[in-house]
């Protein structure tokens, strides 16, 4: 764990490995040569870890006070690796481009940023990257541009997308969910025409089309409440949400799973989930992360009420299923199935279990009931709904069975149509400021009567 803030300290820049087996903290040593550098204390910044290269990544975020404001949201770029305790400050530009950048960064290094997400991806053809989507900065207001990192190449680029993804969000949580090749950003604070609105839209962005998905519109039940400064981890099945600024507070909305495969949210603290020991508190700006396997998750620090100072152990089973425990309960969660075995019209074993499997009871003597409840189909994260409906054109070539016709602008059946495939334009207009939008080069301009940026009139398309 790196960074955060401290009531006593403030801004904080040490690094502390917590050991699961033995409960305990320790503070790591980092090595302190002459030529040793280190980052300044910061929180609100965007981090990950990637395993090839046993090394922490960490950007931006916001340091302690000073009479410019600007000042305070930082752009630099560090390595920590983890085996040799030493930090790298990757590719200093601040001294030698710092007008450029600390006004709306280049094409080749993103701006000052903090409450951006810094997230780890891995292509087809295994090269890796960070993706770093959001934030907020006195200069930049809300960003919209999503940046990646090529790890091996050790260069930055700024990314074209396609579809209705935020125009610019922070305090958003993104996790990396490899079985769909894409990412997910839920929640924060989203710009909507000059203002800003707690959100809890779900986007999927599709990394090798870049192309956003809107999920929350066919998402029809369990959809948590707005938040932002939650936080969020990934198994192979499920998203899991934690806490977050909620208007009101309630304990019944602290923790979420979000199912890939149904495009379903599932409330785990719903009366209908079996629960054991104490609920989580009120809190936000926490740190989280999870076992490898999926069955913990630890929660650290954060606020509430007061400062958290606690490390909150999740227990999951591997199949969330088996946290119904009843046949009416299972049966109303997507993608769960119920089954028992029964002796003279007796239940004596009884389970729920993600249908996708077999039922994990032994037969024994008795006679098997099953009921495999819901059974989610392949093409649930996309959404769902007449083509007709869809509107976007990334949407819509991305939906099994749906072609956005080129011509025509309207999202069709692809079986009732024989209309060529719209190839779909990048998104060049979508910002939430208007020096950001008033490029020439990008055919834009800025609406001040809905404030927004809109393609030129007085340009072709």
């Amino acid at each position: 764990m790196f960074g955060g803030y401290s009531l006593s300290h403030g801004p904080l820049n040490d690094i502390r490995m917590f050991d699961t087996k033995n409960i305990s903290w320790m503070q790591v040593t980092v090595e302190s040569t002459p030529d040793a550098r280190m980052p300044q204390g910061r929180y609100f910044h965007g981090a990950d870890i990637v395993h090839s290269k046993q090394s922490i990544y960490v950007y931006g975020g916001l340091t302690k006070p000073r009479r410019n404001p600007i000042n305070r949201t930082l752009n630099d770029f560090w390595q920590f690796d983890i085996q040799n305790q030493r930090w790298s400050q990757i590719q200093d530009i601040t001294e030698t481009t710092q007008s450029l950048t600390e006004q709306f960064g280049t094409n080749e290094w993103p701006p000052p940023l903090y409450g951006h997400t810094l997230t780890y991806y891995r292509n087809a053809d295994r090269e890796e990257f960070l993706v770093l989507i959001g934030g907020d900065s006195p200069q930049n207001r809300f960003w919209s541009t999503i940046w990646e990192y090529n790890i091996e190449k050790n260069v930055w680029k700024a990314v074209l997308t396609k579809g209705n993804g935020p125009v610019g969000i922070f305090g958003h949580t993104t996790v990396f969910h490899s079985q769909t090749n894409s990412l997910y950003v839920f929640g924060g604070y989203a710009y909507d025409k000059d203002t800003s609105i707690m959100s809890n839209s779900l986007y999927r962005f599709e990394y090798e089309t870049k192309s956003w998905i809107e999920l929350t519109s066919s998402n029809s039940g369990n959809v948590p409440k707005p938040r932002f400064f939650h936080s969020a981890v990934t198994t192979d099945h499920y998203m899991l949400v934690l806490g977050g600024r909620i208007y009101p507070w309630n304990v019944t909305d602290a923790l979420y799973a979000f199912s890939f495969s149904c495009n379903q949210w599932i409330n785990l603290m719903a009366e209908s989930v079996d629960k054991v020991g104490s609920y989580p508190k009120q809190t936000y700006a926490q740190a989280m992360t999870i076992e490898p396997d999926g069955t913990a998750a630890y929660v650290i620090g954060g606020w509430g009420i007061d400062s958290q100072a606690t490390v909150l152990k999740i227990e999951l089973p591997i199949d969330i299923c088996h946290l119904f425990s009843t046949k009416s309960s299972c049966l109303r969660v997507p993608g769960c199935g119920y089954c028992s075995n029964q002796l003279a019209n007796v239940t004596v074993a009884q389970i729920c279990h993600r249908n996708t499997l077999e039922c994990p009871l032994d037969t024994g003597n008795g006679s098997r009931h099953s009921n495999t409840g819901h059974v989610c189909e392949g093409n649930a994260q996309y959404p769902s709904g007449n083509c007709s409906s869809i509107t976007d054109c990334a949407t819509c070539n991305l939906t099994p069975g749906c072609v956005f016709c080129n011509g025509t602008s309207s999202c069709v059946t692809s079986m009732d149509t024989e209309c060529a495939a719209q190839v779909c334009p990048f998104n060049k207009c979508r910002t939430s400021f208007c020096s950001q939008c008033d490029n020439p080069a990008n055919l834009c301009e800025w609406n001040f009567i809905p404030k927004k940026c809109e393609v030129s009139m007085d340009q072709p398309v």
